[in-house]
């Protein structure tokens, strides 16, 4: 294979965190980052006021500005210092929210790995002048399959008919990403692609084909379901029934006022609350005065909670019913992937209970150990996906990374 990366980034660029995996290959450490999905606009007078932090990681205090939009805070940053305007949801940013979340997440890249990337041309540190080549990217783009049909705008977006450097400015510092086909490889996938992936490594040509899989893809906003049968997709559906809509349930039974709470805490704590109640009464910690009142909410939000659980599976497991039908009780194999899943584990096994569950695509503990996570933190079947992609196109690679640090 005649190109050669320097950098090697998988992004799942789902509709809450954006997870990114990485490798610079010379280098055997593969890593991960995290970016929340807010999006801020900016004016140049807020721009001129902001200041690279010194102990914040770069996707924690992120702002990114290119020559077609207004300057943007991007993730952690616009949820909490400019909460009032954040667009989580993407929708004034449907086609460029992607390239805007891909350019920050190579902007973090390049400030988290400074040193290793020093010596390319428009990623080297400032005051830097002998750097003499430039960044050779490879990168893979999962998006939601109802996102799917803006993939060719995405595309457009990052490379173009015409590829032209994209020149971008992240926390004050310049930088110059090639699109030409010599230095950069865009792939843009469907969710489900990893575990897939993952799952073909593991089984030969044959046995896949000889058994009916599904792939089931829990979300934040979409739970995609995806068939296999005779070694190809012969059905698939992703309607809106992500965890957003038990975050929903919980809000519209309870006094709870949504604009006072973040909604990444509210989800997050939603998420644990049947095992930690604790985690919803600090939810109005400072934002209830009365104790009274902290506890009539706290209260209303654990039966909310419970109830929610109870009816969003419910919803979940019927729609999965009326998907399948008869293939429901033939399955050989579901492959379970997104973070909502964990929740729902038990529920999942035994709706599936004449099936195989494969949770974490097998390799649960791989993926754990890798990024340095517990087993049981529901960010390992988060993951899964992005790292069985990562996996692939990094043994695309393999024989001559292992030439170069042998």
């Amino acid at each position: 294979m005649n190109f050669q990366p320097d950098l090697i980034v998988v992004l799942d660029l789902g509709k809450s965190r954006l997870k990114i995996i990485y490798q610079i290959p010379t280098q055997a450490k593969v890593k991960a980052l995290f970016i929340e999905p807010g999006i801020a606009e900016l004016s140049p007078e807020e721009v001129g006021h902001l200041q690279p932090s010194r102990t914040a990681a770069p996707e924690d205090d992120a702002w990114l500005m290119l020559p077609s939009t207004q300057p943007l805070a991007v993730g952690f940053l616009a949820e909490t210092r400019f909460a009032p305007r954040c667009d989580t949801k993407e929708a004034k940013y449907k086609i460029v929210s992607g390239a805007v979340r891909y350019l920050t997440a190579i902007g973090a890249i390049a400030q988290r790995e400074k040193e290793a990337l020093i010596e390319y041309k428009g990623f080297a540190s400032k005051g830097t002048d002998n750097a003499a080549k430039y960044l050779r990217i490879h990168a893979t783009l999962l998006l939601p399959h109802v996102e799917m049909p803006n993939a060719s705008s995405l595309r457009s977006e990052l490379a173009g008919v015409a590829p032209k450097p994209i020149q971008f400015n992240f926390r004050g510092q310049d930088y110059t990403h090639l699109t030409v086909p010599d230095y950069f490889k865009l792939n843009i996938l469907a969710e489900g692609a990893g575990q897939l992936a993952l799952r073909g490594t593991q089984l030969s040509e044959a046995e896949f084909a000889r058994k009916n899989i599904l792939v089931l893809v829990m979300g934040q906003y979409n739970v995609t379901a995806m068939l296999y049968q005779r070694g190809q997709c012969v059905k698939i559906e992703s309607p809106a029934l992500g965890f957003h809509n038990l975050v929903n349930y919980v809000l519209d039974k309870t006094a709870l006022d949504a604009s006072i709470i973040r909604r990444a805490q509210l989800t997050e704590a939603i998420y644990y609350g049947r095992d930690d109640r604790s985690l919803l009464q600090a939810l109005l910690i400072g934002k209830v005065e009365k104790e009274e009142h902290i506890q009539q909410l706290t209260k209303e939000m654990v039966s909310a909670v419970d109830d929610g659980f109870k009816s969003y599976w419910n919803s979940t497991a019927n729609w999965l019913k009326t998907m399948l039908g008869p293939n429901l009780v033939t399955l050989d194999e579901v492959l379970v992937g997104g973070g909502a899943s964990v929740a729902f584990k038990e529920e999942i096994e035994k709706l599936f209970g004449n099936a195989k569950v494969i949770w974490g695509g097998g390799i649960k503990r791989e993926i754990a150990q890798t990024f340095g996570l517990k087993l049981s933190d529901p960010m390992v079947n988060r993951l899964v996906d992005a790292y069985g992609v990562f996996k692939r196109v990094s043994q695309m690679y393999k024989s001559s990374v292992d030439k170069v640090t042998a």
